[in-house]
């Protein structure tokens, strides 16, 4: 037996297994934004498809089939995860997390965290929090853990900034007994990657602050709150929204404040007979919607209104909508658009067959009102504006509401497949589709294409996806057996100001003009791509063609040696029968008409 080598070497890497054995990890993040970079990547977007334990990345052409990227077999375990600016890709394995990027997906990062099923990015892409159902020894005993915060960064370790044991997430429903469940996200990233923050409920409860990278406590001290029910970061900026309930004589309260200045708090509003609250921000940070379930004076049901603070203006005013008591609601959703503010409700009324669906839209006052007044010597005074309904849409059946990424446009999903396409300014309806077994409808981020999928998730049928332009026009249906996911590949904001976009909407015209021409030189392209190709393909038929005639003459003096003729339908001329040859003769009958005829039984007549 050799002995072993007292100094520690290195095992070689397996280069099928590790990418970055090819040394491109530092090549791959200077790459890492490459797709934005390819020739019509601003009329295009990438998406992504996990079929059976394949993983494939297209370009949507806009036309025809789509133009596959890159593609690979037993990838990940579990359907992988785009962070939010699409720059790198999550795969699932048993020893955990691998972080993938670049033009050739080279590996660029690696979370130890086996048997990991959810992951939470930060807005900026910088961190990401891990969770998994099975709790991981500790180094030491009682410091078990199964959720985790990491750096993304290559050149950071492999090993988390900081571990936690936190309970299994699941929906938003309390359990059984009254009490209130995690839910997940557990940790919640601020706007700019500087903190982030849990809930902790019970003799402790507060919302503990974290600086990042140190991962410790925010002025050493988490911010208590007795009974914090729930909470959410501002998309725009540091500042806090949370909400406790009834407790005692005192109301529940809804609180918005600043952070790290925890003693300023810019709102709070006291609210009675509450039975939950849900906080929904707007993408631009200027408006909070609280959804508040209510208790009927029976107590034996509720109802449920919206208070939606305008963060923007002065001493925070708040809008108070009312529902019918009548209404359940079902979802509620934001307009994404930095020109108007807008939110969508999605409501049943009714039970059992006579159950109809309504679907508002209401308009938002903007951050800054209008005031009246005429001239300098006029005495201004401002006019007071609320939230109201901007759109009503009565249907039969509606399970979902998806807003368009650039706004204006919905796409209205139903429960049976049906797919309806609405314009919100103009309030018309511009198509009507089906998809049989649909399970989810998903916007690009460009806001020209939707695509509806049907996965073996949720259907046992054929399984695939369709393509539809904005106005609800169909491009492509294919299909996909065993289709597992799929994913638009997400894009980062733009680096356009607002004033920029504005200029751009007046002059849609001519920008319009130029991307037209763009689209019909792009179609151009792949139509004589489809003629480069059909006219090779001709070109090897007829070389392989010409390679078999050449075989077949080079064969002919032995074929002639052997049979005496030169194919099998005549024999060669100077060929005797006896020689190899033979005639054969064929007779071919054809029915020119056929008739029947009846004839008399000539024995029964002779005995008659």
């Amino acid at each position: 037996m050799a002995e072993a080598d007292e100094e520690w070497q290195e095992p070689p890497v397996n280069d099928e297994e590790d990418d970055t054995a090819e040394g491109g990890v530092g090549k791959a993040v200077a790459q890492i934004n490459s797709h934005l970079l390819h020739p019509g990547a601003t009329q295009r977007d990438q998406f992504l498809l996990m079929r059976n334990d394949e993983v494939g990345l297209f370009w949507n052409t806009g036309k025809g089939d789509p133009e596959l990227v890159y593609t690979r077999q037993n990838w990940t375990d579990h359907p992988p995860v785009f962070s939010p600016n699409g720059s790198f890709l999550c795969t699932f394995h048993k020893q955990g997390i691998a972080l993938w990027c670049g033009p050739q997906f080279t590996r660029v990062a690696r979370w130890a965290h086996p048997g990991a099923r959810l992951v939470e990015w930060s807005p900026q892409e910088g961190y990401a929090c891990t969770w998994g159902p099975d709790p991981i020894r500790g180094e030491e005993e009682g410091e078990d853990w199964n959720c985790a915060i990491w750096s993304s960064s290559p050149s950071a370790s492999s090993q988390p900034l900081r571990t936690f044991l936190i309970e299994s997430p699941s929906s938003n429903a309390g359990n059984s007994d009254g009490k209130r469940t995690l839910e997940w996200p557990v940790f919640k990233f601020s706007h700019d990657d500087k903190y982030v923050a849990r809930m902790v409920q019970g003799e402790k409860s507060g919302i503990y602050v974290y600086e990042l990278p140190g991962m410790g406590l925010e002025g050493k001290k988490p911010l208590r709150i007795d009974e914090v029910q729930g909470f959410s970061w501002s998309p725009s900026d540091n500042l806090l929204s949370f909400w406790v309930p009834e407790v005692a004589n005192n109301p529940a309260r809804v609180t918005v404040t600043k952070f790290p200045q925890r003693d300023v708090q810019l709102r709070t509003k006291n609210l009675f007979n509450v039975a939950d609250c849900k906080m929904h921000w707007s993408p631009s940070g200027s408006h909070l919607s609280v959804q508040v379930t209510r208790y009927t004076k029976t107590k034996k049901s509720t109802f449920t209104n919206f208070e939606i603070f305008r963060i923007k203006e002065k001493d925070v005013p708040v809008d108070v909508v009312d529902m019918k008591q009548t209404e359940t609601i079902v979802q509620f959703a934001w307009e994404p658009s930095d020109s108007t503010y807008r939110f969508a409700v999605l409501a049943n009324e009714g039970t059992g067959a006579a159950t109809k669906t309504i679907v508002y839209v209401y308009d938002v006052p903007p951050p800054t009102a209008p005031t009246t007044g005429a001239g300098p010597s006029a005495k201004e005074v401002a006019v007071p504006i609320t939230t109201k309904v901007f759109r009503q849409l009565d249907r039969k059946s509606v399970a979902g509401v998806h807003w368009s990424p650039k706004g204006r446009f919905i796409v209205l999903r139903g429960t049976g497949g049906d797919i309806e396409f609405h314009d919100v300014d103009d309030g018309i309806t511009m198509a009507q589709q089906e998809h049989f077994g649909m399970g989810g409808v998903e916007w690009d981020p460009s806001g020209r294409y939707v695509a509806s999928v049907v996965t073996g998730w949720k259907s046992g049928l054929d399984t695939g996806y369709n393509f539809y332009t904005l106005t609800g026009q169909p491009i492509i249906r294919k299909t996909v057996m065993g289709l597992r996911y799929f994913s638009w590949r997400p894009r980062p904001p733009t680096l356009l100001s607002t004033e920029q976009m504005k200029a751009i909407r007046k002059n849609l015209k001519k920008y319009s003009e130029k991307y037209e021409k763009m689209d019909a030189l792009r179609e151009t392209e792949v139509d004589r791509e489809v003629k480069e190709r059909k006219k090779k393909l001709w070109e090897e038929w007829q070389a392989y063609r010409a390679e078999c005639l050449a075989r077949v003459a080079l064969a002919k003096p032995l074929r002639l040696k052997l049979r005496g003729w030169d194919d099998d339908e005549r024999p060669v001329e100077g060929a005797v029968e006896g020689d190899g040859g033979e005639v054969v003769e064929e007779w071919m009958e054809e029915v020119v008409e056929e008739h029947e005829e009846e004839v008399d039984d000539v024995a029964d007549e002779d005995d008659d």
